[in-house]
């Protein structure tokens, strides 16, 4: 068995810079990158089977960030 995790949005287009990003912009980044796969592992654990594991994909962002997505290479 196994479940894969692969959730990632970069914001809803209002503007990336960290200064000019609403609460609710910010909160749904990380609700979405972050929350999610916690609520995954949480909801998931036992459904697999003894010896099944947990498939996480992250991005290239969160080793080498690229310019104005910030909040998206953090959550990553």
């Amino acid at each position: 068995d196994a479940i894969l995790l692969n959730a990632g949005v970069e914001g809803s287009g209002e503007g990336s810079q960290v200064t000019s990003l609403s609460i609710e912009n910010y909160d749904y980044v990380y609700g979405v990158n972050v929350r999610v796969g916690d609520l995954w592992i949480q909801d998931g654990t036992p459904l697999l089977r003894q010896g099944g594991s947990f498939v996480i994909t992250s991005s290239a962002a969160s080793i080498l960030p690229m310019g104005g997505m910030p909040v998206y290479a953090s959550s990553k």
